[in-house]
């Protein structure tokens, strides 16, 4: 009997949440919510007023309870929450038949919740009889109690209450009058059917607080513009709108929110505005101050990497010429001095830009082991120099290819290995890279001068530089850290060091950077510098320098080379000659290079059009680059560059414009395909079946929700809000190997944030095409059935 009293005891108590939405069927089935309360909350404090002592009862050992004549039913504890509650209902007029009708429902709810766990017969009659008999205890207390008052009391409770209800009343349409957001309430249909003083004011209805409530309803500026307001509104909806107003043309943030009414006696929606335009504009100046600052950034890192690409460039050319033992030293004193300017320019413009715009992530699969050589290569001849002995320490256990921004972590491990050296007087650095927890952990470790308490505090912030010996400053900038920990925070990582002063320092970087599936043939087709010779060379090139510089690097390594100042120029000598490979300026005077790639590649010889291109810019901003690769450009290089970085630049475009071709001609169709089935083996591979399942799932179920949002945002011209979803539906697509997709949403997001409506409209459309057959081959695809089977 006890384990059953248990059990009961443990059904009610975990199963609050379930009496209370039954309840509240009975409640609308029949009637009761027309005099009740709105909200969920007090049809809870109920079922808990009710379960509470119920509870305690169960835990007694009298059971069933029994009902002598001699009980005093009002003063039983089990009893005073349901008299408290006759009480409350009696003072606001309810009649004792009808309070008394909605406590049999509840009783109910409480024998249906008994009933529905399937016990014995024997079991299910006990249950039953202990829930009857307690219900039969409160419902003779509130009966009790209510005939026991008398005419004169219930009159005076009456009054009492029309008065609280009366404050009540008026103390909350005071607040609603009060708030300084114009508040609008529309009934079902569509109708205003009260409105605060601020929306009043606003769309000219009323300047008196309260006039609509009490009888003006002339809401005919606001009733025209209504349709945009609630029309096809989701339930719960947060969007921009321009609205005409009393103060003219004004933009709102607009919050629809459907009235939470459990009784649904008052159905309708509360529409809050925000006015916006401000702000809106503040941001416009903002950002239009954040081009600008962009756009001398960008000015300025062509301006002055320009000489310096042609200082550079001209002292190699120099270093491979006959020269005496004192005038290679002066052009290797200039070179190195030219490195030094160009490795302090670089810093300040890259840190001013990751300042101005948001840190941008790229994915891509790329050989761990040769990125950490490459780090290694770059500081060897500084290490050397110094006597240091640099090593490489790679943990056998870590993947050879893995997933992620393979440009910024080799950035950080080059500006913690460069460090190391800078610091190192003698001894050792080694860089490694080791597994720490789910992610890698780069680190690069030194016998340095290690690092006093004083410097750590600021060892992170920009323009701050460690001190060596006899007090000096270490030269550079101070912004290699700085820089180092915006990336990796970017990335989603940690940074961060251990030093002992004159002992030396370790520091470290962890990524969670993903496996890699296995390169396809066609990705490892990567022409080898090495066997890279005698091409036909458009420089398309009018910084004469420049000119003289990339042509010298280029004919040294047994090219031909054809050079010319424009782009004009340019798409004649290809037109006429032909090329194997163009190397294009992007700023030059009359055509610019960006012109002449999109003229290249709309030229009706096919062969012509496709011919590989290989961007050569000053101006190393993440926008440009992508703005070049968009027109047709298969790579880009920034300048100042060796011949070294030339020569790798050349095979990769090659290699780049290769796959191109492929796609061009529906062999390959990287860019074009609708589904790689590749990206869900990969998810399979590391994930598992059901994780990877889940995602696919996920993305069927999400996914047009997305797209209908894109289109609805499209129709009211909201160009933020496209934006922002087709860049969520181009990362969702790219997760589930949806190419076609996840490239017209990427068009899509940056036509939106960058150019008219009458541009990007056209490219919704585009999207909404390419959902469509997206969705039908993912449905389709035979390993979305292997996965389900």
């Amino acid at each position: 009997m006890d384990f059953a009293v248990n059990s009961l005891r443990t059904l009610i108590a975990a199963n609050e949440s379930w009496l209370v939405d039954r309840v509240l069927v009975y409640a609308k089935q029949h009637g009761y919510t027309r005099f009740s309360s709105t909200l969920k909350a007090p049809w809870r404090e109920s079922i808990c007023g009710f379960s509470e002592p119920l509870l305690e009862v169960l835990a007694t050992s009298n059971l069933p309870m029994e009902m002598p004549a001699t009980t005093d039913y009002v003063h039983e504890s089990i009893a005073a929450f349901a008299v408290e509650e006759a009480q409350l209902h009696r003072e606001r007029g309810i009649p004792l038949g009808l309070f008394m009708g909605l406590t049999k429902y509840y009783r109910q709810a409480y024998l249906d919740l008994i009933i529905e766990q399937g016990y014995d017969r024997r079991e299910l009659e006990s249950y039953r009889l202990q829930i009857e008999r307690f219900f039969d205890h409160i419902e003779i207390a509130f009966c009790t109690e209510w005939s026991a008052a008398t005419e004169t009391d219930l009159v005076k409770e009456a009054h009492a209450h029309n008065r609280t209800l009366t404050n009540e009343k008026n103390k909350y349409l005071t607040i609603f009058e009060s708030l300084n957001d114009p508040v609008i309430l529309v009934d079902d249909h569509g109708r205003i059917e009260n409105l605060n003083n601020a929306a009043a004011a606003l769309f000219g209805a009323s300047a008196i607080p309260g006039e609509g409530y009490y009888g003006q309803r002339e809401y005919d500026m606001l009733a025209r513009q209504l349709d945009g307001l609630v029309k096809n509104r989701a339930p719960a909806d947060r969007f921009e709108l321009t609205l005409d107003t009393m103060q003219g043309v004004r933009e709102f943030e607009v919050k629809v929110q459907r009235m939470l009414d459990v009784s649904e006696k008052f159905i309708g929606t509360v529409v809050i505005l925000s006015d916006i335009t401000d702000h809106k504009h503040a941001k416009q100046e903002a950002d239009a101050a954040s081009r600008a600052k962009s756009t001398f950034l960008a000015t300025m890192s062509h301006e002055v990497r320009t000489p310096i690409t042609g200082i550079l460039g001209i002292s190699r050319l120099l270093m491979d010429g006959p020269l005496s033992d004192e005038q290679s030293d002066y052009v290797s004193a200039l070179v190195s001095s030219g490195e030094v300017l160009l490795a302090i320019v670089n810093d300040v413009l890259d840190y001013s830009k990751i300042e101005a715009e948001a840190i941008e992530v790229d994915s891509n699969a790329f050989d761990l082991r040769d990125m950490v050589d490459q780090v290694a290569n770059l500081v060897a001849a500084s290490a050397e120099q110094k006597g240091l002995t640099l090593s490489v320490e790679m943990d056998a256990a870590l993947p050879r290819r893995v997933v992620g921004d393979e440009a910024k972590v080799r950035r950080v491990l080059l500006n913690l290995a460069t460090n190391a050296v800078k610091f190192t007087p003698a001894g050792s650095v080694t860089i490694s890279a080791s597994r720490a927890s789910l992610a890698l952990r780069f680190a690069v470790e030194d016998t340095g001068i290690g690092i006093a308490e004083g410097a750590k505090r600021s060892l992170f912030m920009p323009f701050t530089q460690q001190v060596v010996d006899g007090g000096a400053d270490s030269g550079g900038t101070g912004l290699g850290l700085a820089i180092s920990k915006k990336l990796v925070e970017a990335m989603g990582g940690d940074i961060g060091y251990d030093t002992e002063p004159g002992v030396g320092s370790r520091f470290w970087f962890d990524i969670a950077l993903q496996e890699a599936a296995p390169a396809a043939p066609a990705e490892l087709e990567i022409a080898d510098a090495s066997d890279v010779a005698n091409l036909r060379v458009l420089l398309v090139e009018d910084n004469e320098v420049n000119k003289l510089v990339t042509e010298g690097f280029l004919l040294r390594d047994g090219h031909q080379v054809q050079a010319v100042a424009s782009g004009e120029a340019a798409v004649e000598a290809l037109t006429s000659a032909g090329a194997d490979l163009v190397l294009m300026d992007i700023r030059m005077d009359g055509m610019g290079g960006l012109e002449a790639i999109r003229r290249i590649r709309s030229l009706a010889d096919r062969r012509t059009a496709s011919v590989p291109l290989l961007v050569l810019t000053a101006d190393l901003a993440t926008t440009q680059e992508k703005t070049c690769l968009k027109t047709g450009a298969d790579l880009v290089l920034g300048k100042p560059f060796d011949p070294s970085a030339l020569r790798q630049a050349v095979a990769k475009c090659l290699t780049k414009a290769r796959e191109r071709t492929l796609v061009d001609t529906g062999v390959g169709l990287r860019a074009e395909i609708l589904l790689d089935e590749a990206v869900i083996r990969q998810h399979q591979e590391i994930l598992g079946s059901a994780r990877t399942r889940l995602i696919v799932d996920t993305f069927h179920a999400s996914a047009p929700s997305t797209m209908e949002a894109i289109r609805k945002a499209a129709e009211r011209g909201d160009a933020s809000r496209v934006s922002d979803l087709a860049h969520s539906l181009q990362s969702a697509a790219g997760n589930v190997g949806l190419l076609r997709l996840s490239q017209a949403a990427q068009t899509l997001e940056e036509a939106a944030r960058d150019t008219a409506p009458a541009e990007w409209i056209r490219d919704v459309d585009r999207l909404s095409s390419a959902f469509d057959h997206s969705i039908a081959a993912l449905k389709q695809s035979g390993i979305i059935h292997q996965l389900e089977a």
